[in-house]
């Protein structure tokens, strides 16, 4: 018989691979039939805050979809400072892209900002479920498409924008980020200095920029 805590973690468990199929359903068309098949390829994990996912010098074969809360993937410079270069929330994925496809050790770690639940699923199990789910193939390219996508318009963010201008964009992509992330964290991935975010952030309230995006 059922007790309430199993009941309870069911609801959870439905409500994370309902999360992943409005994903899939987004790029390509899937049955329930299809699906059912799909949910055996992913395992849910537990994050707690502050705690790695994947660490570097780790061989990442994973690839992780946010359920709920937020991790980050950075790589640690010559001083020792944090260079952030995702933060993800829920809806998306997150890992090391080229220890994923090579299983070669990670530059990247990747961090919870926040009590995380994410479905993952192994390199071997990604190639696995072509086998079994076709339309999968084609999902994962778009994901691979949407990776080329978001990493072009990164280097070019930073690279012919503005702070100022990057921190309004992300606002408007991420709203909820200021609350959520720690400031020196949205720095890093600004690529600016916690003090220029904070005249950045000064600047914006008094010039009434926000009302714009």
């Amino acid at each position: 018989m059922l007790i309430i805590g199993d009941i309870a973690d069911e609801e959870k468990c439905m409500e994370a691979y309902n999360a992943l199929r409005n994903e899939i359903s987004r790029f390509v068309d899937i049955t329930d039939n299809e699906f059912e098949k799909v949910i055996p390829f992913f395992r849910k994990e537990h994050i707690r805050k502050n705690r790695e996912l994947v660490g570097i010098g780790d061989a990442d074969r994973d690839l992780a979809f946010i359920v709920k809360g937020s991790l980050r993937s950075f790589t640690i410079d010559e001083n020792g400072r944090e260079r952030v270069y995702k933060i993800a929330f829920e809806g998306d994925w997150i890992g090391a892209p080229i220890s994923f496809s090579e299983g070669v050790p990670s530059i990247y770690v990747i961090e919870a900002n926040e009590p995380t639940e994410v479905l993952l699923i192994s390199y071997q199990e990604r190639d696995n479920i072509y086998f079994t789910v076709p339309v999968m193939e084609r999902f994962f390219r778009k994901l691979v498409d949407g990776y080329l996508t978001y990493a072009i318009r990164r280097f070019t963010s930073v690279t012919t924008e503005s702070a100022e201008v990057r921190y309004l964009k992300l606002l408007q992509q991420q709203p909820e980020i200021l609350q959520r992330v720690p400031l020196q964290t949205v720095a890093s991935y600004l690529s600016i200095t916690p003090e220029s975010l904070s005249r950045i952030r000064h600047n914006v309230v008094n010039e009434g920029k926000l009302l714009v995006y």
